[in-house]
């Protein structure tokens, strides 16, 4: 596993602030159902953490009007991970760190951005 390359993974998403608790439970749930030959999972934020982003705010709440929900009501929140993942399947481990499949009504759209990592060992 040590030539599996290591992303701190942050998930930028929309939702009303009062639902912040079940998009941090359904995070946790869909990061956990990735297989461990996939992915070693080393950390999950603790809870979602309010953002500052206007753009992104505006694109996420367009998304969100298409996903049937009302976009006035939605704030920008962000969920982090780190995780080291085998390459082979990077595509089914990115799409766990969303909070819905490609075909499923998403409940918090969002948005991923990726860092690679270099691990210190001692």
């Amino acid at each position: 596993m040590a030539e599996w390359p290591t992303l701190l993974v942050t998930t930028w998403f929309v939702a009303e602030p009062s639902l912040t608790d079940d998009a941090h439970q359904l995070y946790t749930a869909r990061v956990g159902a990735i297989p461990p030959e996939a992915a070693e999972v080393h950390f999950i934020s603790a809870s979602p953490v309010s953002a500052e982003d206007p753009h992104l705010l505006a694109m996420l709440r367009e998304t969100a009007s298409y996903e049937g929900l009302d976009p006035a009501r939605l704030e920008l929140f962000t969920l982090r991970c780190a995780l080291t993942f085998d390459p082979a399947c990077e595509d089914e481990v990115h799409q766990q760190l969303f909070f819905c499949g490609p075909t499923e009504r998403d409940p918090f759209p969002g948005f991923q951005s990726h860092e690679v990592l270099r691990l210190l060992r001692s």
